[in-house]
């Protein structure tokens, strides 16, 4: 897999939620059969493989490797490692927002970008 600039993806995946609104329950809001899937609504996940793959959804295994590559950082950020805790369900939780669901994908950006992360290659723990 080609190396991936996890900070990039994340605010890409911030500033499209942004700009289509912020879902929870799916990858994408499919009751707005009036739009594209891309213009649609989005949960993090969904917002993560628009930035990665142009589309709310898994393109493919491989393209699903990626995404939950950098899932795996953001839970890792937001301490959900544990069983049961994962980002669709914090996403998903009651009371979330999208200004907190933004503002977590662009702090771990932050974060990772302050301890001097280099893009990371798939299944090197994206240490600095």
């Amino acid at each position: 897999m080609a190396d991936i600039d996890i900070p990039a993806v994340l605010d890409q995946a911030a500033a499209h939620i942004d700009r289509v609104g912020w879902h929870q329950g799916s990858l994408y809001d499919p009751t707005q059969s009036d739009k594209a899937v891309i213009d649609c609504p989005v949960c993090a996940m969904g917002a993560i493989n628009v930035a990665l793959h142009g589309t709310p959804l898994f393109p493919n295994v491989q393209g699903e490797a990626s995404t939950l590559e950098i899932v795996a950082v953001i839970e890792n950020f937001l301490d959900l490692p544990g069983e049961g805790e994962d980002l669709p369900g914090w996403n998903d939780e009651p009371g979330r927002t999208q200004a907190g669901v933004t503002d977590a994908l662009r702090d771990t950006a932050d974060s990772l970008r302050y301890v001097g992360h280099e893009p990371a290659a798939a299944g090197d723990g994206g240490a600095a």
